[in-house]
């Protein structure tokens, strides 16, 4: 029987073949946050479309993925009021396959310091449809990451503190601890939003950036992190997005090709590391930031690639594509 895991229920998973233990440190972050444009709470929801196709570009479903960004006033320290130094991450992910009535779910959510965005709390959960001949991997995970803090429960409204430990929760209901250590790293379902906020997010850089992935963790049954590798192009990439997008920049931000007029963008390319890099997630941010309000470097378009085990040839790829931008 085969095994069957969406990339999209974990977007860096697929291409973790190896950990890295090298000496690399995670790239500096602004100070000043490209979501935060001066606001006293923060709110951003970004829509995509989604598509995947097989190596001869038929269609193998359609669906929609949405990020929103939100302040977390929920979140309460140890002997201390509710606070507002905290972003809560939510993500939402459908995608109807095209030979079924079928789709495949996926939602998270991802609580983490406003300034240095390090993760307090985690909550996942996929839903695969079924599919013939395959083991079905459908997960829900919930990680504490810092003591100090009451954490949300998914199914509660508070629970005490959990310290350094996860829950990891399959079909069959078991449930299994393991130990988190303190680290300088980052949750896998905040990785696009941090490599987002780097200093040196720009054309011809190299950044580096440590996470950590639940659903790997649990599988090994050990903690550890992945270093990502992140090389961008050495000049930008004009690409074509809907109406709604290209009129959130001014004229002066956008490029024109026979009246075309398309958005400038950095393309980042994430690998798992430098030496065995795999297929890297294309992530394409803008270059220029929207006129109103002023926020920067949105991710305009991702690619994700997957390739069978055995001939090494092209699976299939999945493409995301903003399609509406809000905030508040």
């Amino acid at each position: 029987m085969k095994r069957i895991i969406s990339v999209l229920f974990a977007l860096i998973v697929t291409l973790c073949f190896t950990a890295c233990a090298g000496t690399p440190q995670n790239s500096a972050l602004k100070g000043q946050k490209p979501w935060d444009w001066g606001s006293s709470t923060i709110y951003e929801r970004s829509d995509y479309s989604v598509k995947r196709t097989d190596a001869n570009d038929n269609i193998l479903g359609e669906g929609t993925m949405s990020f929103i960004l939100e302040s977390a006033t929920d979140v309460i320290a140890k002997n201390e009021t509710n606070t507002t130094d905290f972003l809560r991450l939510k993500m939402n992910f459908s995608l109807s396959l095209a030979d079924s009535e079928n789709k495949d779910t996926l939602e998270s959510e991802v609580i983490f310091t406003k300034s240095s965005l390090s993760p307090i709390w985690m909550h996942k959960k996929a839903v695969i449809a079924p599919r013939p001949n395959t083991i079905n991997d459908s997960y829900e995970l919930e990680i504490c990451y810092n003591e100090n803090y009451y954490c949300r429960n998914y199914h509660e409204e508070y629970t005490s503190p959990k310290g350094y430990y996860s829950q990891y929760s399959f079909d069959n209901g078991n449930i299994s601890e393991l130990n988190i250590k303190n680290g300088d790293y980052y949750d896998n379902e905040e990785l696009f939003f941090v490599i987002r906020s780097m200093t040196d997010l720009k054309t011809g850089a190299s950044l580096s950036v440590y996470i950590t992935n639940g659903y790997e963790m649990f599988n090994q049954n050990k903690f550890f992190t992945y270093l990502i590798s992140v090389v961008c192009g050495s000049s930008t990439v004009n690409i074509k997005m809907n109406d709604t997008i290209t009129a959130k920049f001014s004229d002066e931000k956008l490029a024109v090709n026979e009246d075309e007029k398309l958005v400038p963008c950095i393309l980042a390319n994430a690998y798992i590391n430098d030496k065995n890099r795999g297929a890297p997630i294309i992530l394409y941010y803008a270059a220029n930031p929207f006129d109103s309000p002023n926020t920067g470097f949105c991710l305009m378009k991702m690619e994700t690639s997957e390739y069978n085990s055995d001939t090494r040839s092209l699976a299939y790829k999945t493409t995301y594509e903003l399609t509406d931008y809000r905030s508040r």
